[in-house]
């Protein structure tokens, strides 16, 4: 073997002799291909060692950046709760999904380095001969692995940059609905408590005029047959409101309210869109039948929403548009 013997390496001095001579006689039996191959299989294990170093600086950011998003808490009394909460949410599986595969990257590293580290007693020579078509194997993959980290960094900005522009048009439109609760049109869960149950309908009725809606009936009567306010939408549907004042605390309304309800909206009122309202709350049940028999319930946050925040009806109901009508088979 070719050895610069003025280099700064010098063999070692080992107080046990016989160790020394072997080392000796395993330097003087090696060729230049050993030496050359040495070389490599170190250059290849300061790679993989540093792509680990990389890859687990990048997972703990991560890890961080994901921790914090998960604290992120959205107002669920505000009309854009649920889409701070959506943008949120979008922006936590983004990072959940990028920090699953960085955390399989990393292992999969790990692995490599030390299936190299066990090469390091065998035939190096051999297996970076020319003719190991399988000699750079492990630096190949782990190369593939690191311009995944590139990928995973973009997506991550451009998640980053989504959900800034997404809270800041939220910030925008939270603004507007706040200003809103400060003029005439805005009604108060407070209020609605401190009311009759006439005015909770009357109240009802003005809203639907704030909303454009129009209003043929204001109020119930004992014959209202379950039809306490009745609008009518710019395409022509017909809204029935069935309104229901209770003093806070009070129990909620159950199912019977809305077998009542349903049995006379469409039937006898024609309703295309009928609506149940309370300043309380609905038992499950309530909930269960309401939902098969297409009767939306208003209370609670919903009803905040339309008439503290000013958030249109049919917007809310998510109904905006009239639904077309299934084509005959």
């Amino acid at each position: 073997m070719h050895i610069n013997w003025n280099s700064k390496v010098h063999m070692p001095a080992f107080e046990d002799v016989d160790l020394e001579q072997a080392l000796a006689r395993f330097v003087s039996n090696a060729t230049d291909d050993d030496l050359l191959a040495a070389f490599l299989h170190f250059g290849e294990g300061a790679l993989i060692k540093a792509a680990f170093n990389r890859l687990s600086t990048f997972q703990e950011q991560v890890q961080a950046e994901h921790d914090h998003i998960c604290g992120f808490i959205s107002d669920p009394l505000t009309p854009t709760g649920r889409d701070s909460s959506r943008a949120n949410l979008m922006l936590r599986d983004a990072f959940f999904l990028q920090l699953t595969e960085i955390k399989a990257a990393v292992e999969e590293v790990r692995d490599i380095w030390n299936a190299l580290r066990r090469l390091s007693g065998s035939n190096l020579a051999a297996r970076h001969h020319r003719s190991n078509p399988d000699a750079c194997t492990e630096i190949d993959r782990v190369g593939e692995i690191m311009r995944g980290l590139s990928r995973a960094r973009r997506q991550l900005d451009a998640a980053v940059h989504e959900h800034k522009q997404a809270m800041h048009d939220i910030a925008v439109r939270e603004a507007e609905y706040l200003a809103f609760t400060a003029t005439s049109g805005s009604i108060s869960k407070a209020q609605f408590d401190a009311m009759t149950p006439t005015e909770f309908e009357q109240a009802t009725a003005a809203l639907a005029c704030r909303d454009g809606l129009v209003v043929s009936q204001r109020q119930g009567g004992a014959r209202d047959l379950g039809a306490d306010v009745i609008a009518h939408a710019a395409d022509g549907r017909k809204i029935v409101f069935q309104c229901k004042h209770r003093q806070p605390g009070g129990r909620p309304l159950g199912s019977p309210v809305i077998q009542t309800l349903n049995g006379t909206a469409r039937p006898v009122h024609k309703a295309d869109i009928v609506i149940a309202m309370t300043n309380t709350s609905f038992t499950e049940p309530a909930h269960q039948l309401a939902k098969t028999q297409n009767i939306h319930l208003l209370w609670g946050l919903d009803l905040i929403r339309w008439a503290t925040w000013g958030v249109p009806l049919l917007d809310l109901l998510d109904i905006a548009q009239a639904e077309s009508e299934p084509s005959a088979a």
